[in-house]
């Protein structure tokens, strides 16, 4: 009886431990930094700030493991801009709040100028607080995100700004059709 009996007590607790972890997973913020390719701009990477948690962060700040520049653009590391210090974005000055679901998206460079100045990469380490309705005191949580840029390399970084490249082929088939236009004219006989 007394194994019954324990045998609850473990099945009770881990029912509440589970409970729990279901009930902060639905009401805490996770802020994740990562890099991702511009669809939109090939060959641009985007530094984006993202709220993926259902709960609001406050005081968000981030301390990255190097100095992290400001623009580093350039195909080939050779051909890469001179490295300027970030001075300001939310990397430096934090973010206030990030609701859920916020995000912060910041053109960085390309694959050759961040290349030049980070190596293979950095990483950021993001601090944050948040509130449950009742708590006295802020939660604090933190997490650290690697920025690799080796994954980028070779990469396609064909144009797939599809509404550029319709625009584009619009234009053409308006020349195309003012040329025939002309043509047409000129082969009609004038009219009196």
């Amino acid at each position: 009886m007394l194994w019954i009996s324990i045998l609850a007590i473990i099945v009770a607790a881990a029912s509440a431990i589970v409970g729990y972890l279901v009930f902060r997973s639905q009401v805490d913020p996770e802020v994740i930094v990562y890099l991702k390719l511009d669809e939109q701009r090939s060959s641009f990477i985007l530094l984006v700030i993202e709220n993926i948690g259902k709960g609001a962060a406050a005081n968000v700040r981030f301390i990255p493991s190097k100095p992290l520049p400001a623009w580093a653009f350039g195909i080939s590391e050779d051909k890469a801009d001179p490295f300027q210090s970030m001075t300001e974005g939310a990397i430096v000055t934090g973010i206030p709040f990030l609701e859920p679901g916020g995000k912060r998206i910041f053109t960085w460079g390309q694959f050759g100028g961040l290349k030049k100045h980070l190596g293979d990469g950095v990483s950021v380490t993001v601090g944050y607080e948040h509130r449950h309705l009742g708590w006295p005191f802020a939660l604090k949580k933190n997490g650290t995100f690697p920025l690799e840029l080796n994954s980028f390399a070779g990469g396609d970084i064909a144009d797939l700004n599809w509404d550029k490249q319709a625009a584009n082929h619009l234009k053409e088939i308006a020349a195309s059709l003012k040329e025939a236009l002309k043509l047409v004219k000129r082969l009609l006989p004038a009219q009196q």
